[in-house]
């Protein structure tokens, strides 16, 4: 077995620059590593160990390749893997397969017992080198921090390679739906986009009405952000609290158009009605859009719907005509 060169993580070392913490380069024997407490500690939330990744790193290691040194911080009796769990399980199994024991490995020692820092060093280490984490991952490292220690979504962002906007949208998102779950409502099927949505509205009784609409019919985010730009343009709580029934008389409207689903092996005997459906679902998106498309209120006028050119203005005229001539001859046609 062919002696690892260990070399410098660029990566690493700008990064825990960044998070403000100094580390040693320091040579140990694989022994001296607590591997399970590593795993356990592990910034993937998925699995600790990826198969395909450590198979490719003894690979590599047996031909000869350098390899970026693993990051250690000091635990009660061992030291613990803040990133290179992948690293250390190709490298204590190569050793293995070649009769060796207790091979060693140079590594960057963090000096620092701060949790925060260590946690940030330890989520962080695979957003931009590694087995890099995926988007979800690093959303939720980026939440924990800021959860459990009051890390800035400012200094998040910057960890975890995110947009400060997402971070927010997805804490406001969580916070509303542990809210509506409180209330006696299964949001778990609603998106985040359309929690940031109901979390708007500053009624919580109307957040909980909105919010068991939602999620019984699985509406989608541009209709609840319409429905939530209406209800927060009104001006009494009786106006906002009959947009919200007009809201709930529509999607009781709609459910009832639905096709019959399958009950007992049978199926219903009406048949579908396609043309139909498809005519209703577009003249129904663009009805909502033009009475809610302008957070939440009608459109009046072409500035809103940003047309200022006459070419413009000419083509969404024709159109319209088109519409209109069509739908008039429909609607005085006899139904044969």
């Amino acid at each position: 077995m062919k002696k690892i060169e260990w070399i410098a993580d660029v990566f690493e070392e700008r990064d825990l620059r960044a998070i403000g913490i100094d580390a040693t380069v320091e040579t140990h024997r694989l022994s001296e590593i607590d591997m399970r407490e590593s795993e356990y500690n592990s910034a993937r939330l998925d699995k600790p160990i990826v198969r395909q990744l450590v198979d490719d790193y003894k690979t590599a290691m047996g031909n000869g390749n350098p390899f970026m040194r693993p990051v250690v911080y000091r635990g009660k009796s061992k030291y613990i893997l803040a990133s290179g769990v992948q690293r250390c399980t190709a490298l204590g199994e190569l050793a293995e397969e070649n009769g060796k024991s207790d091979p060693e490995v140079e590594v960057y020692v963090l000096q620092t017992a701060d949790p925060m820092l260590i946690e940030a060093a330890t989520r962080s280490a695979n957003v931009n080198h590694g087995g890099r984490s995926s988007w979800e991952e690093r959303l939720a490292h980026a939440m924990h921090l800021v959860r459990k220690f009051g890390m800035r979504p400012e200094d998040a962002r910057k960890l975890f390679n995110l947009a400060e906007s997402t971070i927010n949208l997805h804490l406001r998102a969580e916070d509303q739906r542990k809210q509506l779950a409180e209330a006696g409502v299964n949001a778990n099927a609603i998106s985040p986009s359309s929690l940031g949505e109901i979390a708007k509205v500053s009624d919580d009784g109307l957040k909980t009405k909105i919010g068991a609409l939602v999620a019984q019919h699985g509406t989608g985010f541009e209709r609840v952000k319409q429905i939530v730009g209406a209800v927060r343009k009104n001006k009494t709580h009786s106006e906002r609290l009959n947009t919200i029934k007009a809201f709930e008389r529509e999607l009781a409207v709609a459910e009832a158009q639905k096709p019959a689903k399958k009950s007992n092996g049978t199926t219903h005997k009406a048949p579908m009605r396609p043309r139909r459906d498809r005519l209703m679902r577009e003249l129904k998106s663009l009805a909502d859009f033009l009475d809610f498309g302008l957070a939440g209120q009608g459109f009046s006028d072409m500035t809103g719907l940003q047309i200022s050119s006459e070419v413009d203005r000419a083509a969404i005229g024709d159109l319209y005509r088109r519409v209109e001539f069509r739908m008039k001859m429909i609607l005085k046609g006899k139904q044969r």
